[in-house]
């Protein structure tokens, strides 16, 4: 019954809350230092005066992180339209920044195309992060096709390929039939159908997914805000704070609404405060990117599903074990 049912998807919700309450219990691990999230809140809308901002103040933003000397950066913002004034300031600061990655929507219906000249130069990735049922991120995708047949990788993953190809650190097929990559000490393996917590085939699994590995919930790495760094305040007490790390630029205000539940966010009364938020758009995607750097250099594990005979013989030592046990007490 329990197979019959697994294989079904019967229990996915259970699972699914089994597996958040588990990451939850994890010990919360250190900031990585590698990674710092510039992000643009309320209050530097209101500075601005307009959303989405104009092309004037993100150019002045990125040439104040450029001049930073970061390993790169990554722009989480759609910017397939010009938002006067300022767009030949903005065109000339891609044009001169060289690890500027912007992105492009390509996954879902409401597709949105990628900034034009970065497009030029092939420096476009994928800023969809996939939801399973309940609403939740529980994957990352690494690699994905847009509607044009051309093959993108993710925002995070494009960044810390970046990052590790400048270590001398280069990804290598392993098993190319099993689409099974390396990446120094990371062996990368895609989620299939009919796996741990997703089985009933409800959930899209198209593209080279993985499971996302959590650095903890909401605010777990280092931010500066967009007023920090334009007006020189995020850099008196440490001019290298953006030196040679990986830097993502998003919105965390609450009006642009670019927030998702994680397996962190609880959804019920009795949760503490810190449980109930949701986490936005760019510390995710700051996630996958550590998670893909700490795996590769530091041997971090990577979550893996168990395969379907591990599966039944953990399901028969149970059932088993179980049943003896009924026995003996009866």
């Amino acid at each position: 019954f329990i197979m019959l049912g697994g294989t079904l998807g019967w229990f996915q919700l259970l699972e699914w809350s089994l597996y958040d309450r588990l990451l939850e219990e994890r010990p919360p691990e250190p900031i990585d230092e590698r990674v710092v999230i510039v992000t643009i809140d309320e209050t530097d809308i209101n500075l601005v005066g307009d959303w989405p901002i104009p092309d004037r103040s993100l150019a002045e933003l990125l040439a104040k992180i450029r001049d930073r000397n970061p390993a790169a950066i990554g722009l989480d913002m759609y910017r397939d339209l010009p938002e006067e004034p300022g767009h030949k300031q903005l065109v000339s600061i891609f044009k001169s920044t060289p690890n500027l990655i912007g992105v492009e929507k390509a996954v879902g219906d409401n597709t949105v195309g990628p900034p034009p000249t970065l497009a030029k130069d092939d420096r476009v990735a994928l800023a969809d992060l996939v939801t399973d049922g309940d609403g939740k991120v529980r994957r990352a995708l690494i690699l994905a096709g847009n509607k044009q047949g051309k093959l993108l990788t993710g925002l995070s993953t494009h960044l810390a390929l970046m990052y590790l190809e400048k270590r001398g650190i280069f990804l290598e097929e392993a098993d190319i039939e099993q689409k099974y990559y390396r990446l120094d000490r990371a062996l990368f393996k895609p989620l299939v159908n009919n796996i741990a917590l997703y089985k009933n085939g409800e959930e899209d699994l198209a593209g080279y997914q993985i499971f996302l590995n959590y650095r903890g919930p909401a605010y777990s790495f280092k931010t500066i805000t967009m007023r920090d760094v334009v007006s020189g305040k995020a850099f008196a007490s440490n001019p290298n704070v953006l030196r040679d790390r990986i830097v993502l630029i998003g919105s965390t205000a609450e009006s642009t609404n670019d927030f998702f539940y994680t397996p962190y966010s609880r959804n019920d009364a009795r949760s503490d405060r810190s449980n109930q938020f949701k986490t936005s758009g760019v510390e995710i995607h700051a996630n996958i990117t550590s998670q893909i750097l700490s795996a590769a250099l530091e041997g971090r594990p990577l979550l893996e599903a168990w395969t379907k005979p591990q599966e039944w013989v953990w399901v028969y030592v149970w059932s088993f074990a179980s049943a003896i046990g009924c026995w003996q007490v009866l």
